[in-house]
């Protein structure tokens, strides 16, 4: 499945907005859907990409992403880049590394100075499409997926762009999303087989190995690192999973229901994806998942902070 077809479809699973107040102000878009999820390393920002269109996607382009940072302190969200997905922020928090849209079905990787502003591409190939990148502990490297085609694979790259080299074979198979231990050289990814039961695996910086972490029946993604060596996961059954590095000690987080969720590099907060009633929103609550749930970002600060952008 193609990367902006698999965007599209996760944008898909938001619905209608039915607030009549809110559609006289903006009688074009009624649409929002939130992808991806991140933590910065000190736990005080988030970064996520959003879709903003039509009620029947009639207008969906990939350059319509876009990448925000969310600040917990302030509450502010900032626009980091349009036609960009999938973000990851490097070890120090300087920077953020994700995929940005080129046009024509191209994906590269970028990374963009949180300071300046300034982005450079990672990755050049136009005849691939990369997505997903994750930063080694030590920022000198970074892990990714790619191929051209309908090729994916693992890819791990020097973060001044150098020494590219493919990780895994899993073809015909495909490897999506994986995401660097904070401490050490192991990556997790899911694979899929197209039997709509994707499954988590362990590999390292090397490809050394691929271990199949999930072993189960159900459709499983979006895996990202807890605390305590940890592993995080979406299910299809709209649930969010975690279990040891080898597997061991599954467990439900209860009251949680989403298909992206990512815990704090304290282990005191989870940030969600959340399906809330007519539409989507970034939610948080605190981790062991207890007490009220705070929604951080709507459909109605999304109108506010364009109102802004487009003021400015």
């Amino acid at each position: 499945m193609q990367l902006t077809t698999r965007l599209l479809l996760t944008a898909l699973i938001s619905t209608c907005w039915n607030n009549s107040l809110l559609q006289s102000q903006s009688p074009v878009p009624d649409r929002l859907a939130i992808q991806d999820v991140c933590w910065s390393p000190d736990g005080k920002k988030l970064a996520f990409s959003v879709l903003y269109g039509k009620a029947d996607w009639s207008d969906f382009k990939p350059e319509n992403w876009q990448l925000l940072v969310y600040t917990l302190k302030t509450k502010k969200t900032q626009l980091v880049a349009s036609g960009a997905v999938f973000a990851a922020f490097s070890p120090d928090g300087h920077a953020l590394a994700y995929s940005k849209y080129r046009g024509e079905g191209n994906w590269d990787i970028e990374i963009q100075d949180l300071h300046t502003g300034l982005a450079h591409p990672l990755t050049t190939d136009s005849t691939t499409r990369e997505s997903g990148p994750s930063w080694s502990p030590d920022g000198r490297h970074l892990v990714f997926f790619g191929g051209k085609g309908e090729q994916r694979e693992l890819f791990v790259i020097n973060s001044d762009g150098s020494g590219l080299k493919q990780i895994s074979k899993a073809a015909p198979h495909k490897c999506f999303n994986p995401c660097w231990s904070p401490n050490s050289d192991r990556i997790c990814y899911y694979l899929e087989k197209g039997d709509h039961r994707d499954q988590i695996y362990l590999t390292d910086s090397n490809g050394s190995f691929h271990q199949n972490l999930s072993r189960d029946t159900l459709h499983n993604y979006y895996p990202g690192w807890a605390p305590e060596n940890r592993i995080i996961h979406a299910s299809n059954d709209e649930t969010l999973r975690i279990m040891q590095a080898d597997g061991s000690g599954k467990v439900i987080l209860n009251g949680v229901a989403s298909f992206y969720g990512r815990i704090d590099p304290k282990g005191k907060k989870i940030a969600y994806i959340q399906k809330a009633g007519p539409t989507q929103a970034l939610a948080l609550c605190k981790f062991p998942v207890r007490g009220n749930v705070e929604k951080l970002f709507t459909l109605q600060e999304y109108k506010i902070l364009q109102a802004v952008l487009e003021s400015n």
